[in-house]
């Protein structure tokens, strides 16, 4: 599926384009010291969950400065295998992490594996954590517009989606097109919570 499939209604995009700047700008304003606070806090709620202690292989991401930062639990004794995402073309491949020493900025300007590493599919993770600009406690995700993660989530269980974000970048609703995958949980700095139409619970995993 192209890229443009996922933007091809102009009203959507001008609107999810309005509202990335509109949280970008919210993270941007959190200091370097509260973003570091939350990415800790976020760990470690992680580290706890059933999700991660159970987990044998966990897809997960290389972080922006406007993304929680997880990476201090990808190279403890007891964590799962880590994949993260490398972009090739249109699509989001995952290789497998061993050091940080193997990761190189991408296209996007995002550090990824170098691809010498082994290839696995994302299929193979027990969970995928996947970063966002903006969230809802409905399980809706606004991404950076590239629709990559869209793509790859299309073939991947609801229950093994969570979501990642800083606190202020939940929000009541978005906007959202047919292809717009959502998630099942969200990691949030301060809590996992289950997604849903409803009101959603904190989670007790």
């Amino acid at each position: 599926m192209s890229k443009h499939q996922y933007n091809n209604n102009p009203n959507l995009t001008e609107a999810k384009n309005h509202l990335r700047g509109l949280l970008l700008r919210k993270v941007r304003q959190l200091s370097l010291t509260q973003r570091s606070e939350f990415s800790v806090k976020a760990a470690a709620i992680l580290a706890q969950s059933k999700m991660w202690t159970q987990a044998h292989v966990v897809a997960a991401y290389a972080p922006l400065f406007s993304e929680i930062n997880l990476t201090p639990l990808f190279s403890q004794n007891d964590s799962p295998v880590i994949l993260l995402p490398r972009v090739e073309g249109q699509e989001l491949k995952f290789y497998r992490f061993k050091c940080s020493a193997g990761l190189r900025r991408g296209s996007k300007g995002v550090l990824e594996p170098a691809g010498t590493e082994s290839l696995c599919p994302l299929e193979q993770a027990d969970l995928v954590l996947i970063p966002g600009v903006g969230f809802t406690l409905a399980g809706k995700r606004l991404g950076r517009g590239g629709g990559y993660y869209d793509r790859a989530l299309v073939s991947i269980p609801h229950q093994k989606r969570m979501g990642v974000c800083f606190p202020c970048q939940v929000i009541e609703d978005l906007p959202a097109g047919e292809h717009d995958q959502r998630v099942a949980l969200l990691l949030d700095g301060t809590s996992i919570r289950q997604c849903g139409e409803d009101s959603p619970q904190e989670s007790k995993s």
